[in-house]
């Protein structure tokens, strides 16, 4: 693995060493767990996702276009979270008020752990 600042890392279940949000100072997977281009944002001030996908020379609209089939192939979109789709949710290890109920209808019978792998 490449020499990242263990500051930076969390295990989730699923993924260990995951990156923390692009917006709190992640490393480019941080990417993964981003919200969508061209809209304000909360940590905006601090935010590294446009740096980020400059540096991987990837656009705004082909990060969308790779999210939006992403989610269209996992039957992600829906109408309860931010950006109409979970692929754009943060994975807060607190939880979310939209996130949680989307994952929960989406995976029914599994717990926040479970669907959370």
């Amino acid at each position: 693995m490449v020499d990242i600042d263990p500051e930076k890392l969390r295990n989730i279940p699923g993924w260990e060493n995951a990156p923390i949000h692009i917006c709190m100072g992640a490393d480019c997977r941080g990417l993964t767990f981003c919200c969508k281009p061209g809209y304000s944002l909360t940590f905006g001030f601090k935010c590294s996702r446009d740096e980020a996908l400059k540096d991987l020379e990837l656009s705004p609209e082909d990060f969308i276009k790779i999210k939006e089939e992403f989610s269209k192939e996992n039957d992600w979109d829906s109408d309860i979270v931010c950006f109409g789709s979970i692929s754009y949710c943060c994975m807060r290890k607190g939880g979310c008020s939209r996130r949680d109920p989307a994952l929960l209808m989406r995976y029914p019978g599994k717990s926040r752990e479970e669907f959370m792998k």
